[in-house]
């Protein structure tokens, strides 16, 4: 099962904040990391985050973006920097416990060092906030699946499907997790609805 993306686009987060939860000032220097972040440019994009937080230092969402800076670097090579992306998330959520970006991105992190765990225990407390993201609940899948708990990833796939019945992962995940469950026929009745689901994009694409 494919491991979900650190983060959905850099962009796409930054409109989930509430904009009314950032001063304006402090929203104009948080804009202008973000860009920075897209460009790949993490340490200049950190300083732009902590001019916003001296601003606004109690800020959940400026703390959870500089966190996200710290996350990116990580990933990118020096994970070192582990320790500070943690912090990062802990204080957002410290500083607004109905964080559930900074709870779901924390959950990512722990992903990322294989703690699946406690990436599972975090995903979770973020759906509490907000269940219909389809790329949280599908993290959630996946902490569940490689913390051998796949009761929990099939209760979740459940509600997946609700969301995007007939998505390539929704089916793909499925068949792996009812694999897990001792559930063979469950299993190939999911495997061939991915078949007719393809064939059918298949057959759209060509008319």
């Amino acid at each position: 099962m494919k491991k979900p993306p650190p983060q959905k686009g850099l962009t796409g987060i930054f409109e989930e904040i509430p904009k009314e939860k950032v001063c304006s000032i402090a929203l104009q220097h948080a804009a202008k990391g973000v860009k920075l972040l897209e460009k790949g440019q993490y340490e200049k994009a950190s300083k732009a985050f902590n001019l916003s937080l001296k601003l606004d230092p109690a800020n959940s969402y400026i703390q959870f973006l500089n966190g996200l800076t710290y996350h990116l670097r990580t990933l990118q090579s020096d994970g070192s920097l582990f320790e500070l992306a943690k912090q990062g998330y802990e204080l957002a959520i410290k500083f607004d416990p109905t964080n559930w970006i900074a709870r779901y991105h924390l959950g990512l992190l722990y992903l990322d060092r294989r703690d699946y765990r406690a990436a599972q225990k975090q995903i979770a407390d973020a759906l509490l906030y907000n269940n219909n993201n389809a790329d949280m609940l599908y993290s959630m899948v996946v902490a569940s699946y490689y913390a051998k708990d796949p009761r929990t990833a099939a209760a979740v796939l459940s509600r997946m499907r609700e969301l995007e019945p007939n998505s390539k992962r929704v089916l793909r995940a499925s068949t792996i997790v009812m694999v897990a469950l001792n559930r063979p026929e469950d299993a190939r009745q999911n495997t061939l609805r991915g078949i007719k689901a393809w064939l059918k994009i298949r057959a759209q694409q060509s008319s």
